[in-house]
């Protein structure tokens, strides 16, 4: 997904993203369709063998609380709502009603990935599923400077000088300030870690945060 769509407030221009959501809506109403090799507690549906004839069908687009579902060249993407956590399925296959089992990889998330799994069971069960292993709860404050960043980031990246993305953010006078003071000023070095964070979070970075780190 683009990271851009904050862009328009340094163009001032006519402009527009592609995306899968509207970016305007709160989070709760627009979820992230996310990879499942990148968020270990989602989890992977594949077509259960043979060997298994006590496996039922499932389609998990018919489940309650479904919030998103949605088909891509790889598979389909479905996201169910829940109290302790969304659980977010990926299905490989393209029958809505096959038999399902789960693929858990065995690599660094393997843990995080059976957790997921678990939950999910329980959630078919009627049970309450427990909370997302590991849960990501960014504080107020956290959120705040993750805006700033990704305001910061697009700022920087459409060619606005840092004392423009200073005036635009902060302070509107900074851009009468004169420039041996504008460099040696706190603002100009809170500017500075900001877009050096952004473009670590924008290249990568981002996906600690999704395995809780």
């Amino acid at each position: 997904l683009s990271m851009k769509w904050m862009q328009a407030g340094f163009l001032h221009g006519d402009g527009a993203c592609a995306f899968p959501f509207d970016p305007c809506l709160p989070t709760a109403r627009s979820p992230a369709l996310w990879r499942p090799e990148l968020l270990p507690d989602s989890v992977t549906l594949v077509v259960a063998l043979a060997a298994f004839p006590s496996v039922r069908p499932i389609d998990p687009g018919g489940l309650p609380s479904v919030i998103a579902d949605q088909q891509g060249e790889n598979g389909r993407y479905v996201i169910l709502a829940d109290p302790d956590g969304y659980h977010r399925l990926w299905l490989t296959d393209a029958d809505p009603n096959g038999a399902r089992a789960v693929l858990i990889p065995l690599d660094d998330h393997f843990r995080q990935r059976l957790a997921g799994a678990l939950r999910f069971h329980r959630r078919l069960l009627g049970e309450q599923s427990g909370p997302v292993s590991p849960r990501v709860d960014l504080t107020p404050m956290q959120r705040d400077r993750l805006m700033l960043m990704l305001r910061t980031f697009d700022g920087h990246e459409a060619g606005a000088s840092y004392r423009q993305i200073a005036a635009v953010l902060f302070d509107p006078d900074i851009a009468h300030v004169p420039a041996r003071d504008w460099k040696s000023s706190a603002l100009h070095a809170r500017i500075f870690r900001l877009v050096k964070d952004a473009t670590a979070l924008v290249e990568g970075g981002y996906r600690k945060m999704l395995q809780g780190r």
